[in-house]
C-alpha cells in the first residue's frame, strides 16, 4: 500500500483541487436548484 501511495502521490495533487472544485460545483447547483434549503431539512 505504501508503495502504491509513493507511486501515485503526484496524481493526488491533481485530484485534490479537482475534488474541491467538484464539491463546490455540487454545492452551487444545490443552492441554485433549492435556494430555500427545503431539501436539506
Amino acid at each position: 500500500m505504501k508503495q502504491w501511495w509513493e507511486d501515485n502521490k503526484p496524481h493526488m495533487w491533481v485530484l485534490v483541487p479537482i475534488g474541491i472544485f467538484v464539491v463546490w460545483v455540487l454545492l452551487a447547483l444545490m443552492s441554485f436548484i433549492d435556494p430555500t434549503g427545503a431539501l436539506l431539512k
